[in-house]
C-alpha cells in the first residue's frame, strides 16, 4: 500500500511537472503568436503604403500622359474640348476620355473618344449631331461603339449607354 501511494505520489508529481511545463510552453507560444501577428500587421501596413505610393506615382504619370495625348490630338481647352483620365490598377493601364463639341453651320457635333493614353489604342467612340426640327433625344448617335475588356466590340444607342460601356476604363468598374 505504501508502495502504491509512493508510486501515485511520483505519478502525480510527474503529471504536475508536465502540466506546468505545458503551461509555460503554451504561454511562450502565445507570446510568439502575438509577436508574429504584430509583425504581420506592421508588414501589411508597409506593403499598403508602398502600393499607395506606387498608385499615386502611376496616377500622376497617367494624368501627365493624358494631358499630352489631349494636346497631341490638337485639342485646346479654349475650344469646346476637355478630357478626363483614369489609371486602372486592375489592368495597369492609363485611359483618357476626350470630349469635344463642334458647330458647323446650324449643326452641332458631339464627340467622345476613350483611348489608352500611352498606346493610343481606341476603346470607345461616340459621335452625335443635331438634326433640324428634332429634339436631341430623338436623334440617335451617328456612331456609338466600345470594345469591352473581353475584346468584344459592342454597339450602343445613346450617350448613357456609351458611358456604361466605357466604365471599366474610366472608373475601373466591372
Amino acid at each position: 500500500m505504501k508502495v502504491a501511494i509512493g508510486v501515485l505520489a511520483i505519478a502525480l508529481a510527474v503529471t504536475l511537472a508536465a502540466v506546468a511545463a505545458l503551461g509555460r510552453w503554451q504561454s511562450m507560444q502565445s507570446g510568439r503568436i502575438a509577436a508574429l501577428e504584430r509583425s504581420v500587421a506592421v508588414l501589411s501596413g508597409k506593403l499598403e503604403e508602398g502600393r499607395n505610393k506606387t498608385s499615386l506615382e502611376l496616377q500622376a504619370k497617367c494624368a501627365e500622359q493624358a494631358r499630352k495625348t489631349f494636346q497631341q490630338e490638337g485639342y485646346d481647352k479654349r475650344q469646346m474640348a476637355d478630357y478626363t483620365n483614369h489609371y486602372s490598377s486592375p489592368i495597369s493601364r492609363c485611359f483618357v476620355e476626350i470630349r469635344n463639341t463642334r458647330v458647323y453651320g446650324d449643326t452641332t457635333w458631339t464627340y467622345r473618344y476613350v483611348v489608352d493614353a500611352f498606346e493610343g489604342k481606341e476603346y470607345g467612340t461616340y459621335m452625335w449631331h443635331t438634326e433640324k426640327g428634332k429634339k436631341y433625344w430623338e436623334v440617335p448617335p451617328f456612331q456609338c461603339e466600345a470594345t469591352l475588356p473581353s475584346g468584344e466590340k459592342k454597339q450602343c444607342h445613346s450617350d448613357d449607354e456609351f458611358t456604361e460601356l466605357v466604365k471599366p476604363y474610366m472608373e475601373g468598374g466591372r
